[in-house]
């Protein structure tokens, strides 16, 4: 590590995209929450300690949803790391997660914020601000067809400053 870098804390979380067909599931954050008030996500959280990623996806589903999946409904769509512009870095696996029904079981609002059903091809254009790293990578995830690995710079304003996005199309092989 250069000498002029400070080593920064790196914390681990998902985000998951729920969907139902080709409408998806968001959540728009509280206004008084710290990190992306008032913007447009998918659910998720932070991983507990000894959790992997993909049971995250799967606890925070359930809490921030009820809806209970299982790992046959979950694909992996991006791994990414964000640095700066957040107290902590944060290395994160983004989901997408197929459910049965838009009926949501726990209603339209969590503990977070509000939930609100999107179709896919409207997301970039919806009257909500995004979290940042969706404007570059939204395209993908909705597709499921390829998995995204991507790694940014983020401003002091939780914008992206810089990234440097890859593409892995041959999912298949993966699983």
């Amino acid at each position: 590590m250069p000498e002029n870098q400070e080593k920064r804390a790196v914390e681990s979380s998902v985000t998951c995209f729920v969907h139902c067909g080709d409408n998806f599931l968001f959540l728009l954050r509280n206004a008084d929450r710290s990190v992306d008030a008032n913007r447009l996500n998918g659910v998720g959280g932070k991983l507990e300690k000894g959790e992997n990623f993909l049971d995250a996806a799967i606890r925070e589903t359930q809490e921030e949803t009820g809806y209970a999946v299982s790992k046959d409904q979950v694909r992996l769509a991006a791994v990414a790391q964000l640095h700066g512009g957040y107290a902590k870095d944060w290395t994160m696996c983004f989901f997408t997660i197929e459910v049965p029904s838009q009926e949501i079981p726990i209603g339209t609002k969590n503990h977070e914020g509000q939930l609100l059903w999107i179709p896919a091809n409207q997301v970039l254009q919806s009257e909500y601000e995004l979290v940042d790293d969706l404007n570059y990578c939204w395209e993908a995830i909705a597709r499921r067809d390829a998995v995204i690995f991507f790694t940014a710079e983020v401003n002091e304003h939780e914008k992206i400053a810089s990234i440097n996005i890859s593409e892995l199309d041959n999912i298949s092989e993966l699983e």
